[in-house]
């Protein structure tokens, strides 16, 4: 999974001189208007970076480079299996971490991960589409059938580069 959950946007003064400012994209979703949204809150950059260094540290070398959905869950977990069998169905590229076979220090890294990623979203599954959480199983349903439409636009044109970003 890519951090495209963190960006770095440079902002220009007058006088030529420039601040970066840090958000954290904490959904993705496309409404009935078909159009895409992007929440995001500032972060200051000590949390910023913290949160790359943790998600570097997880290394999650099972998920192929090209992977456009990442789900984690558990193989209890019935949404998970539904979200899973979507996915399949829509012939999406994904990648299916299961908590239950982790280490415990790496269930503790990504449950904090998750945690700061999402505004505390606490159920499972959690899917991330190129790195940018969607929600879970109901939200995949909704999004899959949207995304399908080759009307979108964009909700809010600052977002631009983000959503471009997040969609190659």
């Amino acid at each position: 999974m890519n951090t495209n959950f963190l960006q770095k946007k440079r902002y220009y003064f007058d006088n030529i001189k420039y601040k970066y400012q840090y958000y954290l994209l904490y959904k993705f979703e496309i409404n009935l208007q078909f159009k895409q949204i992007l929440y995001k809150k500032k972060i200051t950059s000590d949390k910023y970076f913290a949160l790359k260094k943790k998600f570097n540290a997880l290394n999650i070398q099972s998920c192929p480079k090209n992977t456009n959905f990442i789900v984690y869950g558990n193989t209890k977990c019935k949404y998970c299996s539904k979200a899973i069998e979507l996915l399949i169905n829509a012939q999406k590229k994904y990648c299916y971490i299961n908590m239950k076979t982790l280490p415990n220090e790496q269930i503790i890294l990504i449950k904090e991960i998750i945690k700061n990623t999402t505004n505390n979203y606490q159920y499972i599954p959690v899917i991330f589409y190129n790195g940018v959480f969607i929600g879970g199983y109901d939200d995949l349903k909704i999004f899959l059938k949207r995304y399908q439409n080759s009307h979108l636009s964009y909700y809010n044109k600052n977002d631009i580069k983000m959503l471009r970003k997040i969609n190659k």
